[in-house]
């Protein structure tokens, strides 16, 4: 069991107020108002690190912990096959020292990273608070060698925003902690319930800088065992989350996810202990986006598809055998095994055919932005075209009144004063041949 130790969550937000890649990380969404498909490009290259501590040098036997490294290895392993990422770091336990993660944060990252990239943290250990002067509390993260009531060993909030932050060149950096201590922060503005996923709200969030902060629980709340896959409460509703979403998953989506179904979950396996996630923002008004790597997940199923349909010849060969040999017993067991062999088939036949849709999806959006974008270059043609031709049409006829007025007489007083003598002249000589 992890405990939350009571960190007031507006402490941060009351004092809050580069390796391009041409390929980039993209999605393509719609346009509520046009209804016309667009891609956007979110950033050029995403980056993640997962930091889990069991093991604390300077802490009591009772102080260490049991799941954190698994918890954390979850996350990466989800994250790893879910989604596109173009590197990963994780430290565990005696990897985690203060001097390593502010080297990976503050050095490492900020001379690989440019500021049109993302990165995602994932945090699952020890946290601790105390109390400064005028009774505000500080509170920080405990690395693996770090020590309880020593600051300067730890790796403070104040520290993650105002140092890590603002050193990360990152457009987007996402902070998730499942740690020992309750809530970095609370967002003062209000956060988006629903699903956003248009076009228009996707260009907004790449155009703006974000650092947005998740935790497992609030002010004085213990992070719950007993969750998803053997994970606690708050990291398996995370690691689900993450297989679920078919396509690309915001931040805000994913708090609104992990907020009611971990307050649910606590309410009916905490025995009384309430745990709440707390969300909040740093500082920027953009969105964090998890870009979705199908084809591994595609790959995946299929391979786990392959292996549980080996299993189910395996158990088919026993039942022949279990006829004539087996026990009772044995029996029941094969059974049992051949029970559980095609629930998990179904389920991955079910995650399949969800895929299958999710890439037949994004194809047609691909498909159909494609048209778009063909009969718009089509029509620019014709517009281009057509302003050509209107250009030589100008420039001829400026041509041909060129050549008329070169051609035209010049008429001046004096030559039309001889043109009217001359024809008085023609008219007296008819006259006196008459």
């Amino acid at each position: 069991m992890r405990y939350l130790f009571a960190i007031v969550l507006s402490l941060l937000l009351a004092q809050s107020v580069h390796a391009t890649d041409t390929r980039g990380l993209r999605v393509v969404a719609k346009d509520l108002v046009t209804n016309q498909p667009g891609e956007v490009k979110l950033y050029n290259k995403s980056y993640a690190v997962i930091i889990g501590i069991d093991q604390y040098k300077n802490l009591p036997r009772d102080r260490q912990l049991k799941n954190a490294v698994s918890d954390a290895k979850a996350v990466e392993e989800v994250l790893s096959k879910n989604f596109s990422f173009d590197k990963i770091i994780h430290l565990y336990n005696q990897d985690a020292t203060r001097d390593r993660i502010l080297e990976v944060l503050t050095e490492e990252l900020p001379a690989q990273m440019s500021d049109q990239d993302s990165l995602f943290l994932f945090w699952a250990g020890h946290g601790d608070q105390e109390k400064g002067a005028q009774g505000k509390e500080i509170g920080y993260l405990i690395p693996h060698d770090g020590e309880v009531g020593k600051i300067r060993k730890n790796l403070s909030m104040t520290e993650l925003r105002d140092t890590v932050s603002t050193k990360l060149p990152a457009k987007h950096v996402f902070y998730v902690m499942d740690a020992c201590y309750g809530g970095l922060l609370a967002s003062t503005r209000a956060v988006d319930k629903q699903s956003r996923r248009d076009l228009a709200y996707l260009k907004e969030i790449t155009r703006e800088n974000v650092r947005q902060v998740l935790t497992a629980g609030g002010k004085g709340e213990e992070v719950l065992d007993g969750g998803y896959k053997g994970n606690s409460i708050f990291t398996g509703r995370l690691v689900e989350a993450f297989e679920a979403a078919g396509d690309f998953i915001t931040a805000n989506e994913i708090q609104a996810i992990l907020k009611e179904k971990v307050f649910g979950d606590s309410k009916t396996f905490g025995q009384g202990r309430v745990q709440t996630p707390a969300f909040g923002t740093l500082s920027g008004s953009g969105d964090y986006v998890f870009v979705p790597n199908l084809e591994q997940k595609s790959k995946d199923n299929s391979a786990e598809l392959a292996r549980i349909e080996a299993e189910l010849k395996g158990i088919a060969a026993q039942e022949v055998e279990g006829e004539k040999y087996q026990s009772e017993q044995q029996q029941r067991e094969v059974a049992q095994k051949k029970n559980t062999a095609l629930a998990s088939l179904k389920a991955e036949q079910l995650r399949q055919q969800r895929l299958a849709e999710d890439a037949k999806r994004q194809q047609e959006m691909v498909a159909e932005r494609d048209r778009f974008d063909s009969e718009q270059k089509q029509r620019e043609q014709q517009r281009s075209a057509a302003q050509k031709a209107e250009e030589q049409r100008l420039v001829a006829l400026k041509a041909e009144l060129a050549r008329k007025k070169v051609a035209a007489p010049t008429v001046t007083t004096r030559s039309l004063d001889a043109a009217v003598a001359e024809i008085r002249r023609m008219n007296g000589e008819i006259e006196a041949v008459e």
